[in-house]
């Protein structure tokens, strides 16, 4: 396999970064997560790589969003 099918891409690196701390109880449920430009300069990243990277998540019910406020742990 060469480097370029083994590579993860980011989003997917971000998402199972999360995943990991909602699972170790670094974050539970009702935890505010870290914002979008936080963890853009923390992945070294685009806004909009995290933006996607937490829009699957809410499509798996992992977090949920609310407009002004921030992204949430669901469950």
């Amino acid at each position: 396999m060469s480097n370029a099918q083994k590579r993860v891409p980011m989003y997917i690196q971000l998402k199972n970064y999360i995943y990991t701390q909602i699972q170790t109880d670094v974050w539970k449920a009702g935890d505010k997560l870290p914002s979008e430009n936080e963890l853009a300069e923390q992945f070294d990243v685009s806004r909009i790589t995290v933006k996607n990277a937490m829009a699957d998540m809410v499509e798996q019910g992992l977090i949920y969003r609310i407009q002004g406020r921030g992204s949430f742990i669901k469950f």
